[in-house]
This record gives structure tokens, C-alpha cells and sequence, in this order.
């Protein structure tokens, strides 16, 4: 047996798993328990090629959003201030998924709670290459999945809640036969991710080591041009680093290729504070201006900047929180502030103070 397998984990990991593996022989599908520890590790010989689980939705979430598309690490710091206030639970503490494509979603996992289910598939001599929730795979309908341990709710933001054990209307077993994944989040991303699956690719891999061969050619030329016995040799070697160097990068060579090398790689590192830094500082910021808050933020990275809406007490408190900010190396310009419903609100933007 050698095709794929699927297995569905309840909300407590080490209760009983339901499976499904179809063979593609003339045995067809197979279904099953696994109680014990021995039925689980009993899967591991079963030589699926890929291992699916179906994770209980209780202890996923799904929430919709509009964030636009950034920087990964700016998307992800996006995501974490769009969610953070709908937790119950502090942010770092949760693996989070963003999908940009329609319907826009962000999946919430405690950490915790993912590295238990994958902990427990380890020692069943288990490494999944997809986690999804049972939720997020089962085709969308009018009623509930209502089975022996749970209600399931189908839908890109569905959810699960636990069952009363009546009216029970599928089975697990019958449901492995139902999935469609193909748009379903997989939760194995990140820090999660199955680790034979990094990768660098082989157009980036080819390109980096074109610029290192630049970089040894230049080191290399820059020696043999110190002997004049090998004046030859200097001219073939300048020749071969600027066809590497157009090769490379698919421009002309300059008449140094390392000088320019070097400045374009300086360059790609000389980058202005990031949206993380900026909000951790804006944030220090607002929480020691009493009565201060934030109704709205957007981040500019063309300007490195946060464009802003704040709530004032007063209408006196801009320039209060002005000069906190400078306190702090950076600068808030505020605009006027007017009432509004009755609020005080003003448009501002936030940024790292220049330097003299």
C-alpha cells in the first residue's frame, strides 16, 4: 500500500483516530480506528506516500480579512494588530495562516495546541505533510456535520463545536470520503512547516551563486593583478567576472564588476525602519498619553511611515503627545483635530525622527 492517508485527530490528541487510505488496487479503500498507541503506530507502516490530518475545528479559528498586500513580515504584523483584539489569548502565543487569495481569511492556532498534534503523530512515527481543519475541507451545505464527537460547520469560515452524541447524521469514517482540500489552508506553514519541504529554488540558487562566482573572480583578479608576470591572465580573468556579471544580474558590466557588486548589495540592505519597529514605538507612545487612542492605522512603506487616525480627550492633547514622541527619537506630526460625534479625532502620521 502506498498511496495516501488520512487521518482524523479529535480535539484531544491522543483519543482514538479515524483513518482512511485508498490503495488504488483491487482492495480499494480502507477505514479504521486507532485506539491504542499500537494501532497509531501500526499507521506509520501502512507506506502512505502522503499523510493528511484532519485536525477538530474547536481549537481553530477562521476570521475574514482586508488587509492589503505587503512585505511577509509587515503582513504578518498587520494580521497580528487586525486579530489580536478578537483572542482571548496573548498573540504570541497563537500560529497564525494568512491567506490573500478570495475568500481573504487568517487562520488562529495556539502554538501550543499544534505542536501537541504534531508532537503525538511524531511518536506514532507520523509526519504529516498537511493539517487542515475539518471544517475547512468538507464541501459547504445548508445543515451541520453533526458526528459522534463533534458539529461541523463547513465553510472557508466555518467552525466546530462540540455534540450532545444525538441526532448524529455522518460519521467521521463516511466524511474522509467527502474532503475537497484544494483551496483549504493548510496549517503546516512557518515555523510548522514539514521540514524537507524548505527549498530554495533552483533560479535563485543559480543566480546567488552566479554573484558569488563574481565576487571569488574579483578577489582572484584583484591578486593576479598584482604581478605583472601575469598580465595575460588579469585581462582573461576581468573578461570572464563581466560576462558572470551580466550574466547574473542581465545588464551591461561596469568597468569594476566587485565595486558594483558590492554597492547594489549595500544598497538592497540600507532599508528604513520597518512597520514593526514603528508600530512597537508608536504603541509605547499612545500608552503613556492618557486618554489617547488609536481608531485607525495604515502602514506607508513607500514613506516608512504609519499614517493614522487619533481620539483625543481634548482638543489640547496634540501637542501633548507631540513631544512624548520626540522623547522617544521619533515624530508624530498631527493634524487639526476636530469633534466629531462627539469624540475629539485627528489625522496624524507617525515616523523615526531625522537625524541631524
Amino acid at each position: 500500500m502506498n498511496m495516501d492517508l488520512i487521518i482524523a485527530i479529535p480535539d484531544t490528541p491522543t483519543e482514538p483516530w479515524v483513518w482512511r487510505q485508498d490503495t488504488g488496487d483491487e482492495e480499494g479503500r480502507h477505514t479504521g480506528t486507532a485506539r491504542s498507541a499500537s494501532d497509531k503506530r501500526a499507521l506509520a507502516e501502512r507506506g502512505a506516500r502522503h499523510i493528511t490530518v484532519l485536525l477538530s475545528g474547536q481549537s481553530i479559528r477562521m476570521i475574514a480579512h482586508d488587509l492589503p498586500k505587503l512585505r511577509a513580515a509587515e503582513q504578518r504584523s498587520a494580521a497580528e494588530l487586525f486579530i489580536e483584539d478578537q483572542l482571548a489569548a496573548p498573540i504570541r502565543d497563537q500560529h497564525i495562516i494568512i491567506a490573500d487569495t478570495e475568500p481573504k481569511r487568517i487562520a488562529v492556532i495556539a502554538r501550543q495546541k499544534l505542536q501537541h498534534v504534531l508532537d503525538t503523530l511524531s511518536e506514532a512515527g507520523l509526519d504529516p505533510h498537511c493539517v487542515y481543519a475539518d471544517f475547512d475541507v468538507l464541501p459547504k451545505r445548508a445543515t451541520s456535520y453533526i458526528c459522534e464527537d463533534r458539529t461541523i460547520t463547513a465553510g472557508p469560515l466555518g467552525y466546530t463545536s462540540d455534540t450532545d452524541g444525538k441526532n448524529i447524521s455522518d460519521t467521521l469514517a463516511n466524511l474522509l470520503a467527502k474532503l475537497s482540500p484544494e483551496n483549504a489552508l493548510n496549517l503546516r506553514q512557518g515555523e510548522f512547516a514539514k521540514r524537507r519541504e524548505f527549498y530554495i529554488p533552483l533560479a535563485q540558487l543559480s543566480r546567488a551563486a552566479a554573484l558569488l562566482a563574481v565576487l571569488s573572480m574579483s578577489w582572484l583578479l584583484l591578486t593576479l593583478s598584482q604581478s605583472r608576470a601575469l598580465t595575460t591572465q588579469v585581462d582573461h580573468l576581468r573578461q570572464d567576472a563581466r560576462d558572470l556579471y551580466t550574466e547574473a544580474t542581465g545588464e551591461t558590466a561596469p568597468p569594476n564588476p566587485a565595486l558594483a557588486l558590492t554597492r547594489r548589495l549595500n544598497a538592497q540592505t540600507s532599508t528604513g525602519p520597518d512597520f514593526l519597529t514603528l508600530s512597537q514605538m508608536l504603541f509605547d507612545t499612545i500608552e503613556n498619553a492618557n486618554g489617547i487612542t488609536i481608531d485607525r492605522l495604515q502602514y506607508n512603506a513607500a514613506q516608512n511611515q504609519i499614517d493614522l487616525r487619533l481620539v483625543y480627550p481634548r482638543f489640547e492633547s496634540a501637542p501633548l503627545v507631540e513631544r512624548m514622541a520626540r522623547d522617544k527619537g521619533a515624530r508624530l506630526q498631527t493634524g487639526s483635530v476636530r469633534e466629531q460625534d462627539g469624540r475629539f479625532i485627528g489625522e496624524a502620521t507617525f515616523s523615526l525622527e531625522a537625524r541631524p
